[in-house]
């Protein structure tokens, strides 16, 4: 598993650049789940080049919509079109699946 690299939102209403204000309410890790025996396993971390070739699974819910965009983003910076698996999952019942290789 590693950190392809941090992601962090700042959310903001829609205004004149002027009269805008942003404040960062989080920052966190995005991390790519990977099979023990993937060829990317051994890197003790991945750059979004290393992530080109492979399937993401976001979640419909929760930061799931803001994760899918950010992929699309880094990928299409690369000139990749990203493939993406979205499901219907809590967190914590997506982690589960992930694990068991769903």
């Amino acid at each position: 598993m590693g950190v392809a690299r941090s992601t962090r939102y700042h959310l903001r209403p829609r205004c004149a650049e002027e009269d805008c204000h942003s404040r960062l309410l989080w920052s966190e890790a995005l991390m790519a789940v990977i099979p023990a025996n993937h060829p990317l396993a051994d890197r003790p971390t991945l750059t979004w080049a290393d992530l080109t070739a492979e399937t993401f699974l976001v979640r419909y819910g929760g930061t799931g919509p803001q994760a899918h965009d950010h992929v699309t983003r880094r990928l299409a910076e690369l000139g990749h079109h990203p493939r993406i698996l979205r499901k219907w999952a809590a967190r914590r019942c997506f982690t589960w699946s992930l694990k068991a290789g769903a």
